[in-house]
């Protein structure tokens, strides 16, 4: 008998250990890492938001270079059915800007974002704020389509770990908007899957003492 329930001890430990790595992993989804080994980041920020409908929202575009660079180029892309552009702006990143093209198109869904600048620079910075205009109930991701670093360096092209975003666009009820944690959404389905685990092993567990 305590062969057996030390075997049920060791599965529920096993259970438990694996349902803890399921949500760290599900927690850390969002959270943008990049190896710091000649990599270019360029990620959305927030890279999830909810926003309700008929209102105006702000995302950022960022950067952090581990080498300098003199010019950054990228396409990002949204759902102009969800969702329409009215202004992308770049103020002071980085400095000593020559060049730039800020542009967007809400019947195909883009927006085009360009800097060069002298000297080249080779640190962190938003290098445009996007401000959108939620037009209906949806989900629309938020893609960079294309990106060009302009830099010098002889081991081949440029790496770019790429983070994307999310706009979960809601309808107010009552006045409030209905928040969804994708977590919390999860968490009873994890508890649910953990109980019928831990049931299965007590049954197997009391047949194999009976038979025995």
């Amino acid at each position: 008998m305590k062969i057996v329930n030390g075997k049920i001890f060791n599965r529920l430990s096993m259970l438990a250990m694996v349902s803890l790595i399921f949500v760290a992993a599900v927690a850390a989804m969002t959270i943008p890492t990049v190896e710091a080994n000649g990599f270019f980041l360029l990620y959305v920020d927030p890279p999830y938001q909810e926003v309700p409908v008929c209102t105006n929202f702000i995302v950022k575009v960022n950067v952090s270079f581990y080498v300098p660079v003199s010019g950054v180029s990228l396409n990002l892309t949204f759902d102009p059915n969800l969702m329409e552009c009215i202004s992308v702006t770049n103020t002071s990143f980085p400095p000593g800007i020559i060049d730039k093209l800020l542009d967007f198109n809400n019947t195909a869904g883009w927006v085009i974002v360009r800097i060069d600048a002298e000297p080249a620079f080779g640190n962190d910075g938003t290098i445009a704020e996007i401000t959108f205009h939620c037009k209906d109930v949806g989900t629309s991701s938020l893609n960079f389509t294309k990106y060009i670093i302009s830099y010098k360096d002889n081991d081949g092209p440029p790496r770019a770990a790429l983070f994307n975003g999310t706009v979960s666009q809601v309808r107010p009820v009552g006045g409030e908007v209905l928040a969804i944690d994708a977590l919390a959404l999860l968490i009873p389905w994890i508890a649910a899957a953990g109980a019928v685990a831990v049931a299965t092993i007590l049954v197997l567990a009391s047949r194999r003492t009976f038979n025995h």
